[in-house]
C-alpha cells in the first residue's frame, strides 16, 4: 500500500466520494474510525 500525503481538501474530496460509493461502515473504516 502506497503512503500518500494528502491535503485536508483532498482528503475531504476522497471521503465525499467514498460516502457516495460505499455504505457508511466502509467510509468509517476508510477514515480509520469505528464509529462517528
Amino acid at each position: 500500500m502506497e503512503c500518500i500525503v494528502l491535503t485536508q481538501k483532498e482528503k475531504d474530496k476522497l471521503v465525499a466520494h467514498a460516502i457516495e460509493q460505499q455504505p457508511s461502515e466502509s467510509c468509517a473504516m476508510l477514515l480509520g474510525k469505528k464509529s462517528w
